[in-house]
């Protein structure tokens, strides 16, 4: 994935919720949260059992005497789920991020070019089905800007960024030091299955929670607008870029 810019944030929901958000208030669960809800409705997608895990395939774990270097015995898996559980409780908020990629321009002249977002059809499907039948789109410079200014007067540690999609299928030693040394790149990993949802999250790190968290970081109604998902994700809206010279 090209590591292009944000230029657009979208969260997907209910009418009501996303009205809510508009006006700053965000509701973050725990990673756990996101765990137990695949074990629940048996189907990845908003729910990941996966989160902040690591996948191993075909491993052979090798159990070695360090004072004689001998080989004391050998497991073999075909498959290995590695976490840190300690990372469970973190309260996370995610968004889909859209980029300047994610636009087809249509029309373009010396002043104006007018682009419309495009979603592949598997994110067009998922998209509605999993996460809602309107979407938040926002401003993300200015997002960010209220979110680590709320953040940072609260005294609460974060991190941000998108998620990375792997495919587990190959094991990569990188991934497995990222995890014993608790690297933050853990909080930013899921399977490949999932790349169509663009995730866009923010992890709070100095705050453990069991409850869902409500944190408010000022209304978002001047830079941001609601609409109908379905025909956002079809094409069904554009944007006009005015160039000013």
């Amino acid at each position: 994935m090209k590591n292009n810019k944000a230029m657009f944030l979208i969260k997907f929901g209910q009418k009501e919720h996303l009205e809510s958000l508009q006006k700053g208030n965000l509701y973050l669960n725990n990673l756990d949260y996101f765990i137990q809800m695949e074990k629940r409705n048996n189907k990845k997608g908003r729910g990941d059992k996966s989160e902040a895990s690591l996948i191993l395939t075909d491993v052979a774990l090798k159990f070695i005497n360090h004072d004689s270097n001998e080989l004391s015995f050998t497991l073999d898996s075909a498959k290995t789920s590695l976490r840190m559980d300690e990372v469970l409780a973190k309260p996370v908020f995610c968004m889909m991020w859209i980029g300047i990629e994610d636009f087809e321009v249509i029309k373009e002249d010396e002043n104006e070019v007018e682009a419309k977002l495009s979603f592949d059809a598997e994110q067009q499907k998922e998209m509605v089905s999993e996460f809602g039948d309107y979407a938040l789109v926002i401003d993300a410079g200015r997002f960010m800007e209220a979110l680590e200014t709320t953040l940072n007067q609260m005294k609460l540690r974060f991190a941000t960024g998108k998620v990375d999609y792997i495919n587990y299928s190959t094991n990569k030693n990188e991934h497995l030091l990222e995890l014993m040394e608790n690297d933050l790149a853990v909080y930013f990993k899921k399977d490949h299955s999932l790349s169509y949802q663009k995730e866009f999250r923010a992890v709070i790190l100095n705050k453990d929670i069991e409850e869902p968290l409500t944190i408010n970081i000022g209304d978002m109604t001047s830079f941001s607008g609601i609409l109908p998902s379905a025909p956002l994700l079809g094409g069904g809206f554009g944007v006009k870029f005015n160039l000013k010279n």
